[in-house]
């Protein structure tokens, strides 16, 4: 329209007739659309009476918002920056400046292999070609963590600055201290609202959220908890929290309590513990999953060891 109105072949009566057969457009496509929703809806099964007292219990908690503490917010954004800043420049130091980010997967992950014995570097290929050259690195967490843990029982460890890397790296590259960044654009007034999105995923018809994600916050926690909290808040120098341990994982152990409960109330956490695991094993009605997953849990097994130990084939 905007080329028929400004252009050399300009034509009022021929811009009026676009934007109308557009807006006819537009609207053959809404009554489509509204069309299609409803069928959807016809075929979705209808809530019972009790999953709708828990849509109204999750709605309230949704317009009631949830607070804040503010101050722990500002304290961990500064010094998430300041973090940040601090683990570029160790990672240009410790490399000679061929890494200056965390960021930088592939030269990471290049780096480190070509510096390990061909024992330890096995650890990070994810894929050889036909002829048996490396095709694929991997940095994944789990991956790292596991070459941490062999480079300690290796007899031909790799140099110092390989494991200084991998240790940095560990924490340094953790998103989880965002949150307390999203917790200070979302509040209104100390309290963010809005967040758990009530039968939000598709398959299992659990809860799901936005924003901070708070049906994924991490669980560990620090001991003296409440201490550390009131660093952050005051935002003492950061070589302090260095002392506890990275800046990045005591930051993450701090998001679940930077939500907080008013004054003379209390704040309560539930979780239905794999939940999804039991429900999926007792809709297949079968005796192998009752034998593999719904008598572990009824005995109170470890399921993370009982799984090991069938991945590894290495008995308890």
């Amino acid at each position: 329209i905007e080329a028929l109105m400004t252009g050399k072949g300009y034509s009022r009566e021929r811009a009026i007739a676009a934007a109308i057969e557009m807006w006819g457009l537009y609207c053959d496509y809404a009554v489509q659309d509204t069309a299609l929703m409803r069928d959807v809806w016809k075929t979705t099964r209808p809530l019972t009476a009790e999953e709708w007292q828990v849509y109204w219990a999750s709605e309230r908690i949704n317009d009631r918002g949830m607070l804040v503490d503010l101050d722990v917010c500002r304290g961990a954004v500064a010094y998430r920056e300041e973090e940040t800043a601090y683990v570029a420049e160790e990672c240009a130091r410790l490399t000679d400046g061929a890494i200056t980010s965390p960021t930088l997967t592939k030269q990471i992950n290049e780096w480190v292999f070509n510096r390990l014995p061909d024992d330890l570097a096995e650890t990070m290929v994810k894929e050889r070609d036909e002829e048996g050259h490396v095709k694929r690195l991997t940095g994944a967490k789990d991956v790292m963590t596991r070459l941490l843990e062999d480079i300690s029982l290796s007899d031909t460890p790799p140099d110092d600055r390989v494991v200084d890397l991998l240790e940095l790296l560990q924490f340094g590259r953790s998103s989880s201290a965002v949150k307390f960044e999203k917790m200070l654009n979302q509040n209104v007034d100390g309290r963010i609202y809005g967040q758990y999105v009530f039968n939000g995923a598709g398959q299992t018809h659990r809860w799901s959220a936005r924003g901070i994600q708070t049906h994924n916050l991490p669980r560990a926690y620090l001991e003296n908890e409440l201490d550390v909290l009131d660093m952050v808040a005051a935002q003492v120098p950061i070589e302090r929290l260095r002392k506890i341990g990275p800046v990045a994982a005591t930051l993450a152990k701090l998001i679940r309590p930077t939500i907080i409960a008013p004054e003379g109330k209390t704040l309560v956490w539930a979780d239905y513990s794999a939940v999804e695991a039991r429900v999926v094993a007792w809709l297949a009605k079968s005796r192998s999953a009752e034998e593999a997953v719904l008598t572990p849990f009824r005995n109170g097994d470890d399921l993370y060891l009982l799984n090991a130990e069938a991945i590894f084939n290495i008995p308890q």
